[in-house]
């Protein structure tokens, strides 16, 4: 974990936002990238504070017993980001994922 700039107080939807980000980019690399080193990495700026996690992969094939999930982590993530105004990306980045979630300071 590494926190940079100077933190200021989100709006409770945004922070909710935040919060579920990583919980949901942890778990997912924990299902997804077993035994993978996993990076969350929060930076403050003037006009957004910005949210990373990423892993490093597992260098294997999930097994099959987490092969599709049928959960809806990044789905529910982009919406949560949309109704406060936020931008999310994700995707592969390396030979891991990166979620990457950008909160306007005005984001309520």
């Amino acid at each position: 974990f590494r926190q940079t700039g100077e933190p200021w107080p989100l709006e409770p939807p945004a922070a909710l936002a935040v919060e579920r980000t990583v919980q949901e980019g942890l778990t997912n690399a924990r299902k997804h990238a077993p035994g993978a080193k996993v990076t969350v990495v929060i930076a403050y700026g003037r006009e957004s504070v910005t949210v990373a996690i990423s892993d490093t992969g597992s260098g294997s094939p999930p097994g099959p017993e987490i092969v599709g999930g049928g959960g809806y982590g990044l789905a529910g993530m982009r919406e949560r980001a949309a109704l406060i105004g936020a931008r999310i990306e994700s995707g592969a980045h390396g030979e891991g994922f990166r979620i990457c979630l950008t909160v306007p300071r005005a984001a309520r």
